[in-house]
């Protein structure tokens, strides 16, 4: 292989491809680690050099499955390879699906939920994740009707605590829901409810919707 095959790393190359963001967050990997060869990059990835070099000059985006193979070979958390353009939600809790108890996660569990078969960002919304059965909650502030919804209701304290289920009443104090175990429960004392806008199953659902790390 001659050296412009397998050396890319040169101001004349990026600077040509300034108006393409295709791979923005992986060409920054490169830049960043000074990686220059892609027959290196190559063995170590284990991807062929025609699809690293797509992924270099914007040609291919990268799949979940390119992502990770970078992760492996350069050490890095699989969401530093994830562009802006690819909608990326925080895991903020997670939820006990029999009693729909919603807990924080910890400060180490800096996790989000990717969804590579989506366009644009929905805005303010977060993921709660139930780790058992991998099913992921996304939720959202909204004007819609609570009552007969499936909702994530705030407790006041402690933060990001709370239940989720079907909202059988609403009172300025207090509310009713139906957890998935059929036992209503009151809560007292809520800060906010938001209707579940999406579930998403993420075994069943494998490289479209994917938990990361960042």
């Amino acid at each position: 292989m001659d050296k412009n095959s397998e050396n890319w790393f040169n101001n004349s190359l990026i600077g040509s491809m300034k108006d393409n963001k295709l791979n923005q967050a992986f060409i920054n990997v490169l830049n960043k680690l000074e990686i220059t060869s892609i027959k290196d990059l190559s063995e170590s990835s284990g991807l062929d050099q025609a699809t690293i070099s797509r992924h270099i000059h914007r040609k291919q985006p990268l799949s979940h499955e390119h992502m990770v193979a970078y992760a492996k070979a350069l050490d890095l958390n699989v969401g530093k390879f994830a562009d802006d353009e690819i909608p990326t939600y925080i895991i903020v809790g997670s939820v006990n699906h029999q009693d729909g108890i919603v807990t924080a996660r910890g400060e180490e569990e800096a996790q989000k939920l990717m969804f590579h078969n989506e366009y644009g960002k929905i805005k303010g919304a977060k993921i709660l994740l139930d780790y058992e059965t991998a099913q992921a909650l996304r939720y959202k502030t909204s004007d819609k009707s609570k009552i007969g919804n499936y909702c994530f209701v705030k407790y006041n304290k402690p933060y990001l605590h709370g239940i989720v289920g079907i909202i059988k009443k609403v009172t300025p104090t207090l509310c009713e829901v139906l957890i998935f175990n059929g036992k209503t429960v009151i809560v007292k004392d809520y800060v906010e409810i938001y209707p579940i806008t999406s579930q998403h199953n993420i075994k069943h659902n494998s490289g479209t919707v994917v938990k990361v790390e960042f």
